[in-house]
């Protein structure tokens, strides 16, 4: 007796073959491809944490202009200011970078662990901007996600914003 004829494979039967792969996990330790990184919890996990603790910051970062109108400062020192952000930004995502790679080459302290701590400062500097905190002035900058570069950042433009107010005095 002949076997039966087997029919050609079917694009639905591609499809669901792609999908249970796409949603299986890969072994642990192995590298996610493209369509497992997309789907993973872990991913989504990552995404949402940067969104809201990254997206907080970078919306101050860009009020900063508007800010500083509403507090009257001149123009010509507002466009110094934002030019220092941007240089400063910059830097501390370079530095940032750096910083946790090194922190992964030489003690494998996990970046998902430093995004937290980095978050978890961000909003502690949030809470401080938000609340007026007495005597959290030279602490505000912790939350633009640069903890070392940006209070040397605050120290020297607070001298410099205390010049320009003298200035204009």
């Amino acid at each position: 007796m002949p076997p039966p004829p087997s029919r050609p494979p079917s694009s639905s039967s591609h499809l669901g073959a792609f999908l249970r792969h796409a949603f299986s996990p890969p072994v642990h330790g192995e590298d996610y491809s493209i369509p497992h990184a997309l789907v993973s919890v872990d991913m989504l996990i990552l995404f949402a944490a940067i969104a809201c603790g990254a997206g907080g910051t970078l919306t101050a970062i860009n009020n900063m202009g508007q800010i500083g109108q509403s507090l009257g400062y001149p123009p010509e020192t507002m466009d110094a200011f934002i030019s220092l952000i941007s240089v400063w930004n910059y830097a501390g995502r370079v530095a940032a970078g750096y910083a946790s790679e090194s922190l992964l080459a030489r003690y494998r302290f996990p970046r998902p662990l430093a995004l937290r701590a980095v978050l978890l400062a961000s909003c502690a500097g949030h809470l401080l901007i938000a609340f007026g905190a007495p005597g959290g002035r030279a602490l505000r900058g912790v939350g633009a996600r640069r903890l070392l570069l940006r209070r040397t950042m605050a120290a020297a433009l607070r001298r410099h914003l205390r010049a320009v107010r003298a200035q204009n005095a």
